[in-house]
């Protein structure tokens, strides 16, 4: 049998090495956030492997400003 198992995580994982085990064709599929890139600025937003937090990843090209504008956009989205 083929299965496909979104989220690698503890339980994801497991339970496609026990199927696979069985003589399975397994293949697990994981994100590692959301990444997104414009011409002069790009972020990344992901949960936090460590902690119950979100974490948000901005940079500009050498631009502070755009980069403080763009973040305070995206965390009022994020509180909305």
């Amino acid at each position: 049998m083929q299965i496909t198992i979104f989220g690698s995580g503890y339980v994801g994982l497991v339970t496609g090495a026990c199927m696979a085990e069985m003589g399975n064709h397994v293949v697990c599929y994981d994100i590692d956030g959301y990444s997104f890139e414009f011409d002069d600025w790009r972020f990344n937003i992901r949960k936090s492997n460590s902690e119950p937090v979100v974490r948000l990843n901005v940079e500009s090209r050498g631009d502070a400003d755009l980069m403080r504008a763009r973040t305070a956009e995206i965390v009022a989205i994020l509180e909305s």
